[in-house]
């Protein structure tokens, strides 16, 4: 044992895991080692693995130790191996014991081959002088090259005589995709003889079950002498999908680069095959197989990796003829009721016959259903030059067949094609030339969960698939045009180059269970540019904003829970208001890459979800540009800033209540990397109607003036992060005269008093009183508090009910808010309703407030309902909407002065958006040139006409 060469491979290994960046780090490590005369050991600590090694070893001679062991039971295998010095000695003689505990990450690191499980053990002794060995290994899980065990267990042992071995797994797993359950093989070899026995049982219903014996037997090629092995498959059976099927005995020969098989027999009492022949470098060498009534779903195992779906049942005669060197398929097959990826193709056919006079294969492949012929595919294959000359037709077939070659990208294809195509060239550069029509056809794009439906021709030149203005169909009716191609290097490597462009039309409608980073529907106008590889697309989006869009943004999903100031963002860590099956959807990613660049108009909705179970929403509508990326391992990217023209926000407070707030124009919120760190600059308003006499009591008519309900708009600024605002607040009354408004002033003169007020404001739509000690205000006092739960407990039940009743209908907006009275003012009841028309150039809102029975301690009289209304009328004259026409009815709060309980207006507007007022006087002044350039042009055309 040299220490300086260990430390030496220490710092190799080292200096290896730092390659590319990687790097395992390995905290608690120790090696202990002792050497003796009579023996030696090896002791291992880590956190990745322990290992002891007792006995004589020497590592060095370990390699030529087991090929000495090895041609003890297979003497025909030395020459294949390294020979040995018949004065080698092995002196090898030790017992042994790994535990794997943390090395899953350590194996990933040196290969990609091998994936071996933590917690893995494998012990036993090495005796080689005396043909003894023993292991013993227990593995959760084990693969190598596509190939998984589960549970797998290894026990090997041999003395003199022979070499014995069993293995077993509860799930074994090719990378084929054949799956066998509880599989076991028990082994014995002894002088040039391999005994197998193979089972597996699924231990379920369908049955798929297998007992299979094989004998191989090891020699020497004398005339080659290359080594032969031959497998003897001795009678066996197997249930595949409850079904019994037996294998006659065989002989399969491996000598080499030649396999010749002896008559191989599978079959049961309705279904078999049979394959006999060889495949080698011999000219001539013919491999035959003739299928009885074989059912294809048996094939599926080995075609679904192709994504071919088979079913039906096949018959005839088929012949492999010079596998190796210019390979010739003869064939004379029937396939009844065949089916691909459940598309009927009825009975098809396959026939391929060498003519000898044009030393080519005339082939022939047809399917017929109700007399009626789905597809021809007829023409010459030559196989000296390799040329290929086909004609190919199909009529009406269903395009849900080819839907799992674009798995992962589209969806629900359905519609049919017909086709005519010429495949020219050779079988290394085959060229297809030809047109596809589509019928009735749709798909759903998987990410964006937008259908759409298409009738039109698909071109086919030298290999590339050309769409020429291919009109698209979305659900609303709006239509798209694409244009480009998919290319491909002889049908590998395919590459798209596609362009959508559109006036309107849906780009997104996404629902919370399909996508947790952002859901909606977006109908908007712009382009679309899909590149790259299928596994690795780009789809870079670039559009407009249109009516009925609306984009939602998903916050509560966060990790962590914030309360700041008023406003809690609650994490909802339940479940979704849709609760089923599909929620544990997951998108999936892979091969796409999106960038998605929006602009944002009014005519489309932004939504901040905060908490989706009571509505805890910041809506928005507004002008602004958003940048989104989405790489194909899922991280989402937002850029860019929204300037709200208007908006609603339902704000919470600790749980006990919540009011929805109007978002004032002007407000900012802007991105600049991840969703929920956005920065925000709004100004929201609660907006109530209540008396001040609780700030300024008077008595007489002074008094029952202020006991009249006047519009207060409680106002919020929020600046800073999204998920941790600053919050600032403002008491502001709209239409007091500037006597109530100096008395408001006076009663609220601090920032304390101001912020009790709003508090109260909120939670009982009531300021409270300044002087408690007054006779009536404590009992309006004690009225307040009193009714504080009420109040909380019908506002928050308002909010809700207004919530559910807006989702009854996309086409009107409901709310309803019932305030209960108190000894200064009476019960209310609002009920608000707005809706758009004629493709919302018009909207019209309005509101009807009611209010119940007054009694005040002046007079014991009762005060009849009262009934007031509001009403706004809005058209938009341009489709711009720069200019609309507007009229109003408004309930007058102060009848005293007013001749009138109401008063209506009507007026236009017109607005410009601008940087700086000398391009707003340049944008005029080229209308008006257009304009006069215009009348111009009139006047001579009409000049000239007469």
């Amino acid at each position: 044992f040299h220490p300086d060469s260990i430390e030496g491979r220490i710092d190799l290994i080292n200096s290896f895991f730092q390659r590319t960046g990687d790097q395992i780090q390995v905290y608690d490590f120790s090696l202990i080692a002792e050497n003796k005369d009579d023996s030696s050991s090896l002791r291992i600590r880590s956190e990745i693995m322990d290992a002891d090694i007792n006995g004589h070893y020497h590592f060095s001679n370990v390699l030529r130790s087991a090929r000495n062991l090895v041609s003890y039971y297979l003497p025909s295998f030395s020459n294949e191996i390294a020979p040995v010095s018949k004065n080698f000695i092995d002196d090898n003689n030790f017992e042994y014991f790994l535990h794997f505990k943390d090395v899953e990450n350590v194996v990933r690191f040196f290969t990609r081959d091998v994936r071996l499980a933590n917690n893995s053990t494998l012990s036993g002794f090495y005796r080689p002088a005396d043909h003894k060995i023993s292991a013993t290994g227990s593995f959760p899980s084990l693969g190598f090259k596509g190939n998984y065990w589960s549970d797998l267990e290894i026990r090997s042992g041999s003395d003199s005589a022979n070499a014995e071995f069993l293995l077993s797994s509860s799930h074994f797993k090719l990378k084929n995709d054949l799956s066998l359950d509880n599989f076991k093989v028990v082994g014995e070899v002894y002088r040039d003889t391999l005994k197998t026995n193979i089972k597996w049982d699924s231990y379920a219903k369908p049955v798929y079950k297998g007992n299979l014996n094989l004998l191989a037997n090891f020699s020497d090629n004398l005339q080659t002498g290359n080594q032969r092995v031959d497998w003897n498959i001795l009678p066996s059976d197997f249930i595949f999908n409850d079904s019994i099927w037996t294998i006659s005995p065989s002989r399969i020969v491996f000598d080499s680069s030649n396999i010749k098989v002896d008559t191989l027999l599978i079959g049961n009492q309705k279904h078999s095959f049979i394959v006999y022949g060889e495949i080698s470098e011999k000219p001539g060498s013919v491999l035959g197989m003739t299928f009885n009534d074989l059912d294809l779903n048996t094939l599926n195992v080995f075609t679904r990796k192709l994504k071919l779906d088979l079913a039906g049942s096949l018959n005839g005669d088929a012949r492999l003829i010079n596998a190796y060197k210019n390979p010739l398929f003869l064939s004379d097959l029937t396939m009844n009721d065949f089916y691909i990826n459940g598309q009927s193709f009825g009975q098809a056919e396959l026939r391929a016959n060498y003519n000898n006079a044009s030393r080519s294969v005339h082939i022939l492949s047809s399917g017929t259903k109700a007399e009626a012929e789905i597809f021809r595919i007829e023409g010459d294959f030559y196989p000296i030059e390799r040329n290929l000359d086909f004609d190919i037709a199909f009529d009406k077939i269903r395009l849900s067949a080819v839907e799992p070659f674009a798995e992962s990208l589209i969806s629900e294809l359905k519609g049919l094609g017909t086709g005519q195509l010429e495949l020219s060239g050779t079988t290394d550069k085959p060229e297809l030339n030809g047109t596809i029509s589509l019928f009735k056809s749709s798909l759903l794009v998987d990410y964006l969960q937008t259908r759409y439906f298409f009738t039109d021709v698909v071109r086919i030149s030298k290999n590339n698939i050309y769409l020429d203005n291919f009109t698209l169909t979305d659900e609303l009716g709006n239509t798209a045009i694409a244009k480009g191609k998919i290319s491909s290097n002889y049908f590998k490597s395919f590459y798209l180059g596609l362009n959508i462009t559109t006036s309107e039309f849906l780009f997104l409608d996404t629902k919370p269970k399909d996508n947790e980073l952002f859901h909606g529907r977006v109908v908007a106008s712009g382009y679309v540019n899909i590149t790259g590889e299928p596994d690795n697309l780009f789809m870079d989006i670039t559009a407009k904003s249109g009516r009925n869009s609306v984009f939602n943004i998903p916050l509560y999903g966060a990790e962590e829970v914030n309360t700041i100031d008023f406003i809690q963002f609650v994490d909802n860590t339940g479940e979704s208001p849709e609760t089923n099956d599909e929620q544990n959807y997951e998108v999936n990613l892979r091969g796409l890459n999106l960038s998605f660049n929006l602009e944002i108009t009014p005519d489309a909705e932004v939504q901040l979800i905060f908490d989706p179970k009571v509505g805890d929403i910041l809506r928005g509508k507004g002008n602004g540009n958003l940048t989104m990326s989405i790489n194909s391992l899922g991280k989402f990217e937002m850029f860019g800033e929204m300037v709200i023209v208007e908006g609603d926000y339902l704000f919470t407070l600790q749980n006990l209540i919540n009011k929805k707030l109007e978002v004032i124009p002007g407000g900012r919120i802007t991105w600049n990397g991840d969703p929920e760190d956005a920065n925000i600059d709004l100004k929201a308003v609660y907006k109530l109607r209540t008396s001040v006499y609780a700030l300024s009591p008077e008595p007489g008519e002074a008094g029952e003036k202020l006991k009249t309900r006047i519009p207060i708009e409680c106002q919020i600024n929020m600046t800073g992060k999204l998920m941790e605002p600053t919050i600032a607040t403002d008491i502001y009354l709209p239409t007091a005269d500037q006597e109530t408004r100096n008395r408001v002033s006076a009663a609220i003169n601090t920032e304390e008093e101001k912020l009790k007020q709003f508090i109260s404001l909120l939670v009982i739509n009531n300021f409270m009183s300044v002087d408690p000690g007054n006779s009536f205000l404590t009992g309006a006092s004690s009225v307040n508090t009193a009714n504080m739960a009420g109040v909380a407990t019908s506002e928050l039940l308002s909010n809700q009910l207004s919530h559910w009743l807006s989702q009854i209908s996309k086409d009107f907006d409901i709310g309803l808010n019932y305030r209960p009275g108190d000894q200064i003012t009476s019960d209310e009841l609002e009920v608000a309703l707005s809706t758009q028309i004629l493709n919302e150039r018009v909207t019209i809102s309005g509101n009807l407030d009611v209010g119940g029975n007054t009694a005040t301690q002046a007079s014991s009289t009762t005060n009849t309902n009262n009934i007031a209304g509001d009403f706004d009328i809005d058209f938009k004259i341009t489709e711009n909407g720069k200019l609309h026409l507007k009229a109003f009815n408004r309930a007058n709060d102060n009848l005293l002065f007013q001749t009138s309980p109401y008063t209506q207006g009507v007026g236009v507007f017109y607005r410009e958006d601008f940087n700086t007022f000398g391009e707003l006087l340049r944008r005029y002044k080229d209308a008006i040139l257009r304009l006069f350039s215009n009348s111009e042009e009139q006047e001579q055309d009409t000049s000239m006409n007469q």
